[in-house]
């Protein structure tokens, strides 16, 4: 989706990916393969280009920081993706910041535990390494420990949540900076996934403006060239607070290619070449729904029932040219326009239950 943006533009993209089948290899002029993670795989990729940027935080930091130091422009920078891609920092980039946060505490493995217990109910995340529910696990009791992840992390006060939103920031290296409206995220509440979003969120618009602030300050000063997803959390006592944010296009921006008039893929391309970012003057009621792998389903990914879907009209269905399917793994999403929410969701629901993604 980012190089669809980036072909408007008339820009000549190269793609480093691991997997030699990632869908981005149709869509791009030059394509390596090659380890995210691995030092000169990374400089040895991005020493071509005139400007590297990255769509996965889980990068070699060490790779992006001596290609800024042999010239090349690198955004978002190798500082910031350092400082977020591990969850300890990041959580404490807020503390010291003053950006409102859940309590937490830094622990180093599973052993540690045992002394935090006053802290449970919590939530533990890996401080490295974890996306898309990947990483996560619930502390409620101290019988919760011995499943626990024994690894460097962060335990996070339990907080009753009312609410999960997000607000999607763009800024480019002049410090323009356009928000969008929060979006309202309802997330499986077995695998943490993103199931279904509604845009705008359905909260107080005080609240959507007192969010959208606290997303550009953050932005301007974590100094992000490009898209930065903030995600929220507001407690069922009222409380504002930064759940954790990505420096990259995010799942909770991508109904913006049909709901505004410049998508967050065109605004991270504009963010990244320097230009002017597009002025988001108005934004269309939505429901984005993702596509999941369906659960005992491994293989060659086949779509039931997707020509209904195609033929109604408001319903736009992207996919994401994945050959395989696994049980939960993002294979695609549906943006629907309606005036309604109440509309919206019920046509959300039935695509949700006969759009299915299987193998065969």
């Amino acid at each position: 989706m980012m190089l669809q943006a980036a072909r408007s533009l008339n820009l000549q993209c190269g793609v480093l990916d691991p997997d030699s089948l990632a869908p981005c290899h149709i869509a791009t002029h030059e394509f390596s393969i090659g380890s995210l993670l691995d030092f000169d795989s990374v400089v040895e990729f991005g020493r071509d280009y005139e400007r590297v940027t990255t769509e996965f935080e889980h990068i070699n930091c060490d790779a992006l920081a001596q290609l800024e130091a042999d010239g090349t422009i690198v955004y978002p920078s190798a500082a910031a993706i350092r400082l977020i891609q591990d969850k300890g920092l990041q959580k404490q980039f807020y503390a010291d910041h003053g950006f409102p946060t859940s309590p937490f505490r830094l622990i180093d493995d599973r052993n540690a535990l045992t002394g935090h217990t006053d802290f449970f109910p919590a939530i533990q995340k890996l401080r490295k390494l974890g996306y898309d529910g990947k990483g996560v696990y619930k502390l409620k009791s101290s019988e919760s420990i011995p499943n626990a992840f024994d690894a460097p992390s962060i335990i996070e006060k339990w907080v009753d949540i009312a609410m999960e939103f997000s607000v999607i920031v763009a800024r480019n290296p002049q410090g323009e900076i356009q928000t969008y409206k929060p979006v309202e995220l309802i997330a499986d509440p077995d695998v943490h996934l993103l199931r279904t979003l509604i845009s705008p969120a359905r909260i107080d618009p005080e609240i959507a403006t007192h969010a959208r602030d606290i997303a550009s300050d953050l932005a301007s000063q974590l100094k992000i060239v490009g898209i930065l997803a903030v995600e929220f959390m507001l407690s069922s006592n009222g409380d504002l607070l930064i759940n954790e944010c990505a420096p990259r296009p995010h799942n909770s921006g991508h109904h913006t290619i049909q709901a505004a008039p410049y998508s967050q893929f065109e605004q991270h391309i504009r963010a990244v070449m320097g230009l002017p970012l597009g002025k988001i003057t108005h934004e269309t009621n939505a429901i984005m729904i993702n596509l999941l792998g369906k659960p005992g389903h491994s293989g060659r990914a086949l779509y039931r029932n997707l020509d209904q879907w195609l033929a109604s009209p408001d319903v736009f269905v992207h996919l994401y040219g994945k050959k395989t399917t696994n049980p939960f793994r993002k294979m695609g999403h549906v943006t629907i326009l309606s005036a309604s929410f109440d509309d919206g969701l019920k046509l959300a629901a039935e695509i949700q239950a006969s759009l299915e993604v299987v193998s065969v």
